[in-house]
């Protein structure tokens, strides 16, 4: 009996606050649509770490609203880029670009960084 006690008043509770959610001018808990055709993913740039006490933090391009280009800069001042597929033209968008470019990114760092000389 006191399951179904605490079942009903926890259903209660959720309900009112499903109700608030609905007022005007609240803020809904889902992300907005993106604007752009091929939005840049935040975990696209999060720094990456190349070894020692270095890391490096990617900086993100669309290029001709097609495909993105992710590059960093190594300590030693190499460039290494990480390029995407390009978007079809019949899509109205492209969300996962800046991800495929980030994996195709630490592809060739860390190809990059093993043939360097130690």
């Amino acid at each position: 009996m006191l399951k179904k006690l605490v079942f009903v008043a926890g259903l209660a509770l959720s309900s009112l606050s499903i109700a608030d959610d609905c007022l005007p001018g609240c803020v809904t808990p889902y992300p907005a649509p993106p604007t752009e055709r091929i939005p840049i993913h935040p975990a696209a740039l999060n720094p990456i770490w190349v070894g020692g006490l270095d890391y490096v933090t990617p900086a993100a391009q669309v290029v001709s609203n097609d495909f993105v280009v992710l590059t960093v800069t190594l300590p030693d001042g190499h460039r290494v880029a990480g390029i995407s597929a390009a978007c079809a033209a019949d899509s109205e968008s492209c969300p996962n670009l800046a991800l495929f470019a980030w994996f195709d990114l630490r592809l060739r760092l860390d190809q990059a960084l093993r043939a360097r000389p130690r």
